[in-house]
């Protein structure tokens, strides 16, 4: 589904052969990679989302009920700056109790949030860019606007993983 389907993972080390790679010096050869990683061409589109492929891969390919997402008419980056996890949460409980729809679990509930994300970014359109330019006066060009936007992204997808990571903590203290 979406930003996966046309840039897909390519080879990387795995955390165990970059360990070999760093203190054992071994040489370890591109057909012996283990793990996967973002493709250069995903990168330079929309940055890095996820610390790891996989989580960015179960996220996306996870399904949600496109009924259930809410519709939002603002622009990404004022949307990017104000929409919280929590209030996505409860708007897409709202949708799916009002459609007599089965309510999300965390893990639906991420991937919900990360395909909102892409989903918007994807939509931008020249006009939102330029638009952003004009806004934001640090924006000096629309190079700098595309990677703003960029962060932007990452940042709000990345929002979903520190709120695991965070209950993960408490629940173990």
């Amino acid at each position: 589904m979406l930003a996966i389907d046309d840039y897909p993972p390519v080879p990387a080390h795995s955390y165990r052969q970059d360990g070999q790679a760093v203190f054992l010096g071994a040489n370890i050869n591109p057909s012996q990679y283990r793990s996967l990683t973002f493709s250069d061409s995903f990168l330079e589109k929309y940055g890095q989302p996820t610390l790891y492929y996989s989580d960015f891969n179960r996220l996306m390919t996870t399904h949600v009920n496109p009924n259930l997402f809410p519709r939002y008419r603002k622009a990404f980056a004022i949307l990017a700056d104000t929409l919280t996890f929590l209030d996505f949460c409860g708007q897409v409980d709202q949708i799916a109790i009002q459609n007599s729809l089965p309510v999300l679990g965390r893990k639906e509930m991420e991937a919900a949030w990360a395909q909102l994300w892409v989903i918007k970014y994807e939509k931008l359109r020249e006009e939102d860019v330029l638009k952003l330019k004009q806004e934001r006066p640090r924006i000096k060009d629309e190079a700098a606007a595309r990677e703003f936007l960029k962060s932007l992204l990452n940042k709000a997808v990345e929002r979903v993983s520190f709120c695991t990571k965070i209950e993960t903590w408490l629940t173990s203290q």
